[in-house]
């Protein structure tokens, strides 16, 4: 399985990751059910750069596990580095927790649907 996933890999020459349908293919692509399943984890690797991702993209990439297994399961799995933390790491952590919370209020399978 898949340990470490660098996004650059599957999207060349793109610094900004965007739409619902390009996450869910990701996810496919990655198969993150199989990771999910067999409660594995990963790390996705952010290369400095990268402008950011938007909200649908990181739902359709990361929104099933949220909604199946959990925030603390998602957190404690998946893992985030960066090749630039003072660039990147801020870019993703607003992401991050706005999911939280739209899970937390239990509007994320309206979102995902």
């Amino acid at each position: 399985m898949i340990n470490q996933v660098k996004l650059s890999k599957y999207f060349q020459g793109y610094k900004y990751f965007n739409g619902r349908d390009n996450g869910r293919d990701t996810r496919k692509t990655l198969n993150l059910d199989k990771v999910d399943e067999n409660k594995e984890s990963i790390t996705f690797f952010f290369e400095k750069g990268l402008v950011g991702m938007n909200v649908s993209f990181f739902l359709g990439l990361f929104g099933k596990t949220i909604s199946n297994c959990g925030v603390e399961d998602f957190k404690k799995r998946y893992n985030f580095e960066y090749e630039d933390p003072d660039e990147n790491k801020k870019l993703f952590d607003k992401y991050n927790y706005r999911c939280y919370y739209i899970k937390n209020i239990d509007l994320i399978c309206t979102l995902i649907v």
